[in-house]
Formats: C-alpha cells, structure tokens, sequence
C-alpha cells in the first residue's frame, strides 16, 4: 500500500446536528484544521486562515485471483465471467448502483467536526460465527446477532456479519489501505450501520489470526469459536461518519456509515492469507454529491 505522503487537512466546523451528520461553519476568519500526517501516526490540530489540499494518487490494484464462473455473468469486480463495478447499475433490480445520490465507498478527504459529537457505543462479547465463502468474500455470520450490539444516538443495531475487502473500498485522502473489514449491524426496524476498520501492514496480530485460519474457499463453511471482534477493532474511537450504501449490489441506501479513523495492524502474510482468496474485492470510491461526513 502506498503511504499518505502529502501534508492534507481536514476542514473542522463546530456546529450542531441530530443525527451528528450536518455541521456550521465557525465565525469568519477563525478556521479550525486537522493535519493528516502518514499512516500510523497521529494528526496534529493547527489554527489557520488558508488551507491547501494536494491530491495523492490512489493504489493501483492488482488483478483479481477470484475463480472465474461458469454460469451466467453475475456482479463482480471484473475478474472472468464477471460485471464490472462500472456495470452493476444495469443489472436487473440493481438500478440504484447507478442511480443512487448517496453511494458508497467514498473518498474521505474533508469532514466536519460538529458541536455534538457522535453518540456510538459499542457493546461486543465473544460468540459464534459461522465463515462462508460466497464467491466475493469471506462473510462471518453471527450465530446470535443480538449478543453484540451498537448503539448510534441512542438507537440500536444488532451485529449480523463482518466480511473484508481487499484493498480497502474507503480511501483517506484519495489513499487505500490494505484490507477493510466491514462489521454489519441491522436495527429493528430494518437500518444498516456499518463499522468500517483499516488494517495497515505491521506486526503480527494475533487476535486476527483466528479469522484468518477461519478463511474458507468458496462454498465452504467453517466455524469461529467464541470471537470478541472488539478485539480486531481499534481501541481509539475516533470515527469518521457519513450516512451511504452498501458497496455490493443492490447498493441499497440509507446505511449509516461509521469508519473509525485510526488503522489496526495486521501481518504481511497475514495479509497474503485474505489476497490468496480474493484481490481487488473493492468497488471504486463514489461521488460524495454534497453529503457531510462528520469527525468525532
């Protein structure tokens, strides 16, 4: 993965919103700024008039391992046999791939911190999951969903899944990482939350190598005892929020999306484990259209 090699910044607003998705801007002149400094490290918050943005250039993927299908072309990421993400809108009752205003993953390169912060609490022990390949990736469905929970302002999700994608479909500052895991949450009255962690290349991670001997091929099933995924998550809570879609077809809206800002280690060969399955599982980063992505 490349690194995050340019000096950015992040526009910080203070203001105040419901669902702590919408921001005001401070008094005129007074600019709250949030240098981005190379992956690992820690931001550093300035005071300034005048704020410079220098694109960097996103990671190139590499070619996708995923085996091709014999059966009629279905959605994919372009590997043989495959729709392209480019594609996917015109798939039968995939419209909103196209169409869709607040698409996801996105480009999280400007966001806003606002008056009230987020209300996100997490409420994980260790369960069950069942590991099922279903061509695209490695989905790790929880035997009692209601046993892991969160909670965003109050209202609660329960945790169905977790699944990964590699590289990363969320970039920072036009920049992805080497793996995201996607923790799916479903409330009752049928909202989607989804926790989004970046996994950057260091040390071994120990508490990841229990998913990792768990990564079935395809149409295989096996079974993860007893997993706290709290403990493959980071312990900083900063969180990036933005309200998006789901990133595989049907693209269904209205999914609140929650990216925690600080990335959690994981080995080379770690890594090498998740690719050997699938490589470039990411649908390319949409147009943000206006929407406030939010910091707290």
């Amino acid at each position: 993965m490349s690194h995050l090699n340019t000096r950015n910044t992040l526009f910080l607003g203070l203001a105040c919103s419901s669902m702590a998705l919408t921001a005001c801007q401070l008094p005129i002149g007074q600019h709250q700024t949030v240098k981005l400094n190379p992956v690992g490290a820690h931001d550093t918050v300035t005071t300034n008039n005048t704020v410079t943005t220098k694109a960097s250039t996103p990671a190139k993927k590499a070619p996708s391992t995923a085996k091709a299908k014999s059966h009629k072309p279905h959605w994919g990421y372009g590997e043989e046999g495959t729709i392209a993400p480019a594609q996917w809108g015109n798939l039968e009752g995939n419209a909103t791939c196209k169409t869709g205003e607040k698409q996801s993953p996105i480009n999280i390169k400007t966001v806003f911190k606002v008056e009230k912060p987020l209300n996100l609490n997490k409420n994980y022990q260790a369960e069950n999951f069942t590991a099922k390949n279903n061509g695209h990736t490695v989905v790790f469905n929880a035997s009692l969903p209601a046993r892991n929970q969160i909670s965003v302002n109050g209202k609660v999700f329960n945790l169905l899944q977790f699944h990964y994608h590699a590289p990363s479909e969320h970039q920072v500052m036009g920049t992805n990482y080497p793996l995201e895991i996607h923790f799916v949450h479903k409330s009752q009255d049928g909202q989607l939350a989804v926790v989004g962690v970046m996994y950057n290349i260091g040390q071994n991670n120990a508490q990841l190598e229990q998913v990792v001997n768990n990564l079935v091929k395809e149409d295989k099933t096996a079974t993860l005892s007893m997993f706290d995924v709290s403990s493959i998550m980071p312990a900083d809570k900063t969180t990036f929020a933005y309200s998006g879609s789901l990133t595989t077809p049907p693209c269904s809206e209205k999914v609140q999306w929650l990216v925690q800002k600080t990335p959690v280690n994981i080995g080379a060969e770690q890594l090498e484990k998740f690719t050997d399955l699938y490589k470039a599982n990411n649908r390319p980063v949409q147009p943000q259209n206006g929407r406030i992505i939010s910091f707290n």
